[in-house]
């Protein structure tokens, strides 16, 4: 397997380190466009099955942050609404990501992480048609940075602005360290629109409750913040701890610490809903429950469905694994694909599911 690791040394060059079955094999020099929009390596490179791309320092902006929670996915659906303000760009200008870096008491300190969207899009799609498509953008720097463990408040900030790898074994061995060892980057700025592959996630709850759940916990901050009455404070307390226990309900893997950390976490939630909501507007769900609903292959029933933005897919149970091609067939019509993805007998059935390509 051929890896490889382009090490943007400067805004304009670099140096590509190749790794076969997890062995160095050498590097390879290249520059990059004025623009970041062309890039020419010293000589032609082979097909890589995975390249990921490290930038300088100077080429990334840093903020430290404080958040009521610890759980880095809720932490990144959190980070535009805390960056937006103190940035100097448009958040939709700048493509971000977050490192722990430790915390005090209830409180998690992160690393804040962002560049230039139009800049990444173009190095992308620079190194793409040399194919060298990177997977991930982070840093050698940062990572060495955050190597030798957890770093905290002053040192980063002294870190990110003194210390730097100059010895080209220091910058091989921590590439070969991420790509072969870790494998997962320590930050990624290829989310979102840049994202290398787009994920597919199901919508679990509905902006409905969301909505609901956002506007208590509101009413308890307000009566926390305006009202000190005894009386009312201990209400307030009592609808908190209700309104935190029906958030644990529906956030069964995360700690509520209070209502302020719910209210970041349900702001974040809403606002991912939304994007999922807005991409299956190409199609209607109605619609496609009416085709589902229609079918008349004997002995089918559908027990199961479920639709994100690119497909609908059902889970059912059929007389024989016959009456399954029969309903795909049948349905082939009434969608622009139709694909059988399992089956498997149980008793005297055959169970089955199926995913639909809307038209």
């Amino acid at each position: 397997m051929k890896k490889a690791f382009i090490d943007l040394k400067s805004p304009g060059s670099g140096t590509l380190y190749l790794f076969e079955d997890g062995r160095y094999a050498g590097p390879t020099g290249f520059t990059l466009g004025e623009d970041f929009s062309s890039v020419q390596f010293e000589k032609s490179l082979p097909e890589l099955d995975e390249a990921w791309l490290g930038l300088p320092v100077s080429m990334l902006d840093f903020r430290l942050l404080e958040f009521p929670f610890s759980e880095m996915d809720k932490i990144r659906q959190a980070l535009p609404y805390e960056l937006e303000g103190i940035v100097l760009k448009n958040i939709a200008d700048i493509s971000f990501d977050a490192v722990p870096a430790g915390g005090q008491a209830e409180m998690e300190t992160v690393l804040a992480v962002y560049a230039e969207k139009a800049i990444l899009k173009k190095m992308i799609e620079a190194f793409k048609s040399a194919g060298a498509e990177p997977a991930a953008i982070t840093s050698i720097e940062v990572s060495h940075i955050f190597s030798g463990g957890g770093k905290e408040g002053k040192d980063i900030a002294e870190a990110l602005l003194g210390q730097a790898l100059a010895e080209e074994d220091q910058r091989v061995e921590a590439a070969r360290k991420m790509l072969e060892e870790e494998r997962k980057p320590l930050f990624d700025l290829r989310r979102g629109e840049l994202a290398y592959m787009k994920e597919k996630e199901e919508i679990g709850r509905s902006i409905k409750t969301a909505f609901i759940l956002a506007g208590l916990v509101l009413a308890a901050l307000c009566l926390n913040a305006v009202i000190g009455i005894y009386y009312l404070n201990k209400q307030a307390g009592a609808i908190e701890t209700r309104i935190r226990q029906s958030l644990e309900k529906d956030f069964p893997t995360q700690k509520i610490r209070n209502s302020s950390a719910g209210l970041i976490m349900l702001k974040a939630e809403v606002q991912a809903m939304k994007r999922k909501k807005a991409g299956m507007g190409g199609f209607s769900a109605l619609d496609a429950l009416k085709k589902l609903s229609g079918q008349k292959v004997k002995g089918v029933v559908l027990r199961e469905i479920s639709m994100d933005e690119d497909n609908i897919t059902v889970k059912g149970e059929a007389p024989s694994i016959g009456d399954v091609s029969s309903f795909k067939t049948a349905m082939q019509s009434r969608f622009a694909r139709a694909d059988i993805i399992e089956t498997r007998a149980s008793g005297n059935t055959t169970l089955f599911t199926m995913r639909f390509l809307p038209q």
